[in-house]
């Protein structure tokens, strides 16, 4: 091949066959360095040549970016998809930032409160009840009754006798009464000693306003006891009630 031929050649093309001379000892070693070096110094200055000579406001040819990933995309629709992402990204980022803020606060919202139960109404009273007419009860028949407010906060009402006399088998019963005269409890023991208490789904039940304990004596001697009424009310800790 002549001189001629090979200049025309790539400066790739020209290296792989100045390789082939050199290894079939067509060239020596000095030859092939000085001109190795020859062609690589014009490959650099055509590449700073070239790259110094382009054009860098023109945009870019969508052809040439027209595949992205491996999928035919033009530049302007990459360029908008880039755009979308980020968009994306921020809002989704800033909604799982007030997320996280939201449920800090329903958390200090929702915080238990700790309560605890006062006294809205006391009753503490000591009464005799007479004799039965003829041990019957209606008619004739004694009885003692007990008025007491159970209010839209209250949580729990208890009423209490305990025989205050010396008879030897004293017996009265306790029946409570609702704001609409219905029967709401009841204890009948054989003793002066009663108890029953009104608990929130009984209240609920029977609604709130005024309420009646009554006491009956069912035995032939007359009773003397002591009645005690308590309603109460929770209320959060350490929380003063102006109430009482």
């Amino acid at each position: 091949m002549v001189e001629e031929d090979i200049n025309d050649l790539t400066n790739e093309d020209q290296l792989r066959l100045l390789e082939e001379r050199y290894e079939r000892g067509e060239l020596s070693k000095e030859a092939y360095d000085a001109k190795r070096k020859e062609l690589v110094e014009a490959e650099t200055s055509q590449a700073a040549s070239s790259g110094s000579s382009e054009d860098t406001t023109t945009p870019p040819d969508p052809k040439k970016y027209s595949k992205v990933m491996g999928i035919g995309v033009a530049w302007p629709a990459v360029i908008a998809i880039a755009i979308v992402a980020t968009i994306i990204t921020a809002v989704v980022v800033s909604a799982g930032i007030f997320n996280v803020e939201k449920k800090s606060i329903g958390v200090e919202d929702e915080e238990e409160v700790e309560m605890e139960e006062v006294i809205v109404f006391h009753l503490e009273q000591t009464d005799t009840i007479m004799v039965p007419g003829f041990g019957q009860i209606g008619g004739s028949a004694t009885t003692i009754t007990y008025d007491f407010p159970v209010e839209d906060n209250a949580s729990r009402a208890t009423i209490i006798t305990t025989n205050q006399g010396n008879n030897v088998r004293p017996d009265i019963d306790l029946y409570i009464y609702g704001p609409d005269g219905s029967e709401v409890t009841s204890s009948s023991g054989a003793t002066a000693d009663e108890a029953v208490e009104l608990d929130q789904r009984d209240i609920e039940r029977h609604g709130y306003g005024g309420y009646t304990a009554e006491v009956r004596n069912y035995s032939n001697i007359a009773v003397t006891y002591e009645i005690v009424i308590d309603v109460y009310k929770e209320v959060p800790v350490n929380q003063t009630d102006e109430g009482g």
